[in-house]
C-alpha cells in the first residue's frame, strides 16, 4: 500500500531528522503514517546506520559544543559574540587557516534543521565580492551544524544609529552605494537576501561596508510563494501577500534602511503586521522631505522612489538603484573632496562618477554603458576565473579579462601591502595600449611581439588588492601621473611579475597605497565617466 501524500510528507520529514542526528520518538509515529510500515522500518535501520558511522567517525571525543567544551571540530571556541533565533556566534580561531573566524552554531533547540541551516553557507560561498562576508566552510559536528566566515572587526549600522543618532547625508549616500553593488552580486546569484537592516550591515575599522546574515536568502523560485520572512519594518507589500522571492523587496527593504540612516526613524512607525499592511494600503508613512528637509533633494528622491506599493515602479536594479543615488553633477566653483578612509572609500568617487555618467547628458538619456572585468589564474591548462576573495600564491600567473560597449581607457593597480603601488596597465612596449576598442574582449597585459604575457605573483603578502579604472574618455592627469612614475623608477627596481617590469609608486608610499590614493584624489571632479572594480585575493602558501 503507497503512502498518500500527508504521509509521504511525514517520511521525509522523519528522514530529514535521521540525517540531521535529531532523535525519532518512532511510537507517537505509528499511527499518522499508518499505511507506511515497510518504509518505517527501512527509516528505523538508516537511523542505526548513520548512528554507527558517526560512532566511528567521531569517536570517543567529548571536545564539542554539545557537551560544553570549547572545540566545535578543529576550530578553538574563544569568546560568545552574539545570539539569534537560529544559532549563536563565536568569536573562533581555525589552525588550518591561521586566522580568527566568526562561528554561527545552530541551536540545537531551534526549528531550522541542520541541512536547511547549511543552506545559508551553500547560499554565502556563491556570491564572492567586496561588500559581502566572506564564507570559509561549513559542517556538521556531533549533530550541531556550524559555518564559519571572516570575522570582521567593526560595528553595526544599528550600533552606529544608537551611538551618533542619524549620519549625514553624504555618508549615507557611500553607503548605499557599496550596498547597491552587493546586492547587484547577490541578484546575480539568482538570489535574494531577504533581510537587509541594519543589524545585518557592519562598517568595518578601515570603512568597509559589509553586508552580513544570509539565513534569510531564498533563491528566485515561485515555489517559495508562501514563504515570508523578514524583519517587520522592512518588509514590502508584496512580500506581506505571498508573492515569490524578487529583487524588488530587497530594493524596498534598502530604501526603509536608507530612511533609517539619514532620519533615524522608520518611514511606517508600526508594531505588527497588521499595522504595517493598514498604512501601506493607506499610503501613510512619513516622508524624508518633512523630516530633513536640508537633505540634498536627489537623495531623498531616491529613497522614496524605494517605497512604490508597485513593485514595477521601484528602481528596476539594484545598479539603477546606485544610479539615482548618485549626486548631482558638481558646480564648476565646487571642488570634490576626499575623505581619509582607505583605499575602498576614495574610489567611491570613481563610481559616484560612473553613475553620473549614466544620468542626462543635455537633456537626454545616456545609454547604461556596459563594461565587464574578470581576474584569472593562467597555467598549462588554460585559465579559470577567480572570484573576489579568492586565494593566490607565489607563482601564480594572472590575468584581467576586460570588454567594453565603448572605448575605454584602462588603468590598473596592485597594492601587495608592501607600501608600493605597482602598475599593472598600461606598460611601455606592450600591446594593447590605450584607448581599447569597443566590443572587443582583451586579456591583459597583452602581448609581447606577439607572446601572450601575464603577471606573476613573485612574492609572499598577507593579499594583492587589485585597482581597475576604466574610463570612456581620455583622463589627462591620470596619464600624466602614471607616466611619471613609470619615468622615476628605474627598471631594475621594478617590481616582478613574470616576464614584466612593474613601475612601483613613489617611495614615500605608505601601507594602505597613499600614493594611489593621491592617484585617484587628482580625478577630482573629472571622475563622471569613470567605472571602477577593486579585487582582493588574499595570499596562501603551497
Amino acid at each position: 500500500m503507497k503512502p498518500d501524500s500527508k504521509n509521504a510528507a511525514e517520511l521525509e520529514r522523519l528522514a530529514a531528522r535521521i540525517a540531521d542526528d535529531e532523535p525519532v520518538n518512532w511510537r507517537t509515529l505509528t499511527t499518522p503514517v499508518a499505511g507506511s510500515d515497510q518504509a518505517l522500518h527501512g527509516l528505523r535501520e538508516m537511523e542505526q546506520l548513520v548512528q554507527g558511522f558517526r560512532h566511528l567517525q567521531l569517536g570517543d571525543s567529548r571536545d564539542t559544543p554539545r557537551s560544553g567544551r570549547s572545540h566545535f571540530g578543529a576550530l578553538t571556541l574563544l569568546e560568545p559574540l552574539g545570539s539569534g533565533a537560529q544559532g549563536d556566534v563565536w568569536r573562533a580561531y581555525d589552525p588550518m587557516l591561521d586566522l580568527h573566524v566568526a562561528l554561527k552554531l545552530r541551536k540545537v533547540e531551534s526549528g531550522t534543521l541542520a541541512h536547511d541551516f547549511l543552506d545559508e553557507a551553500r547560499r554565502l560561498a556563491r556570491v564572492r565580492q567586496a561588500n559581502i562576508v566572506s564564507v570559509y566552510g561549513a559542517a556538521v559536528n556531533e549533530g550541531r551544524a556550524g559555518l564559519w566566515t571572516e570575522l570582521i572587526h567593526g560595528t553595526s549600522l544599528a550600533e552606529l544609529l544608537a551611538q551618533d543618532g542619524p549620519l549625514p547625508a553624504e555618508e549615507v549616500r557611500g553607503i548605499s552605494l557599496d550596498l547597491c553593488h552587493a546586492l547587484a552580486a547577490v541578484h546575480r546569484h539568482g538570489l535574494v537576501h531577504g533581510d537587509i537592516k541594519a543589524e545585518n550591515v557592519m562598517r568595518e575599522v578601515s570603512g568597509r561596508i559589509v553586508l552580513m546574515d544570509f539565513g534569510a536568502v531564498r533563491e528566485l523560485d515561485a515555489a517559495q510563494a508562501a514563504v515570508i520572512s523578514g524583519t517587520l519594518h522592512y518588509l514590502a507589500p508584496e512580500v506581506l501577500s505571498g508573492a515569490p522571492p524578487a529583487p524588488a523587496r530587497d530594493i524596498y527593504a534598502l530604501g526603509v534602511l536608507l530612511f533609517r540612516l539619514l532620519s533615524g526613524v522608520y518611514p511606517y512607525d508600526v508594531k505588527d503586521v497588521q499595522d504595517l499592511l493598514r498604512l501601506q494600503d493607506d499610503s501613510k508613512r512619513l516622508h524624508l522631505v518633512d523630516l530633513k528637509p536640508d537633505a540634498p533633494r536627489d537623495l531623498i528622491r531616491a529613497i522614496e522612489c524605494a517605497f512604490e506599493r508597485n513593485p514595477a515602479k521601484r528602481h528596476t536594479s539594484a545598479l539603477a538603484f546606485a544610479t539615482a543615488l548618485a549626486p548631482s553633477p558638481p558646480q564648476a566653483a565646487s571642488k570634490s573632496r576626499v575623505t581619509s578612509f582607505a583605499l575602498a572609500a576614495l574610489v567611491c568617487l570613481a563610481v559616484l562618477g560612473l553613475a553620473l555618467g549614466l544620468g542626462r547628458w543635455r537633456g537626454a538619456q545616456v545609454p547604461a554603458w556596459q563594461a565587464d572585468a574578470v581576474f584569472y589564474r593562467v597555467d598549462a591548462r588554460g585559465s579559470a576565473a577567480l572570484t573576489d576573495g579568492a586565494t593566490i600564491a607565489v607563482g601564480d600567473r594572472l590575468a584581467l579579462k576586460f570588454r567594453s560597449d565603448r572605448p575605454a581607457y584602462v588603468y590598473i593597480f596592485d597594492d601587495d601591502g608592501s607600501g608600493e603601488a605597482a602598475v599593472l596597465f598600461p606598460l611601455d612596449g606592450i600591446d594593447p595600449v590605450n584607448p581599447l576598442a569597443a566590443n572587443t574582449a582583451y586579456q591583459l597585459p597583452g602581448k609581447s611581439d606577439a607572446t601572450a604575457l601575464t603577471w606573476q605573483v613573485s612574492s609572499q603578502a598577507e593579499r594583492e588588492e587589485f585597482v581597475v579604472l576604466a574610463a570612456d574618455q581620455p583622463q589627462p592627469e591620470l596619464e600624466r601621473t602614471v607616466a611619471a612614475w613609470q619615468r622615476a623608477v628605474k627598471p631594475a627596481t621594478g617590481a616582478s611579475r613574470g616576464a614584466l617590469v612593474l613601475a612601483p609608486g613613489p617611495s614615500d608610499a605608505e601601507i594602505a597605497s597613499t600614493s594611489l590614493r593621491a592617484v585617484l584624489a587628482k580625478l577630482g571632479a573629472d571622475t563622471t565617466h569613470l567605472r571602477h572594480w577593486r579585487f582582493v585575493f588574499p595570499h596562501t602558501s603551497r
